[in-house]
């Protein structure tokens, strides 16, 4: 009887474990730590720029990619609340539902009516790279955004 106990103890526990959902991964405060320009776009072109001007870029991307100061809150019960400012000096707050692919690569943002989908490159206990792709631009261009965990829930 003692064997069948133990058994059934390590299912129990084996199940319970994985009846947890992708999102509570990202439960807890993360702020903006680093980007990188993606070398694919105009990422390519980025070795034949000089070093002074691409540091100039790299403060531009910065300040105008409203980076510099970034959170989000994602908190147990689905929702989130973002926070950004940059050039502006405004913060600008965001919240809504969120939710994570099962191979945690698509972070879904719902606030209101509108939803955007994020690519993660990583997500780890400690940090994630969320993909923002500027589109606007004749040449594309993506930007990998690193947040680090500050505050686990």
């Amino acid at each position: 009887m003692t064997r069948f106990n133990t058994l059934f103890f390590a299912i129990s526990i084996a199940f319970l474990h994985s009846c947890n959902s992708p999102e509570d991964q990202l439960v807890g405060i993360w702020q903006y730590d680093s980007y990188e320009v993606d070398q694919s776009g105009i990422g390519a072109l980025s070795q034949f720029i000089p070093t002074n001007i691409q540091d100039e870029i790299d403060k531009f991307i910065e300040e105008a990619g409203n980076f510099s100061r970034g959170s989000y809150v994602f908190n147990a019960d689905g929702t989130f609340e973002s926070s950004y400012s940059g050039i502006a000096k405004d913060l600008t707050k965001k919240s809504g539902h969120f939710s994570l692919s099962a191979d945690s690569k698509i972070l879904t943002f719902k606030t209101g009516n509108l939803e955007r989908q994020t690519e993660l490159l990583e997500l780890t206990t400690t940090h994630f790279t969320e993909v923002w792709e500027l589109k606007d631009y004749l040449l594309p261009i993506k930007v990998n955004l690193r947040y680090k965990k500050v505050i686990m829930n």
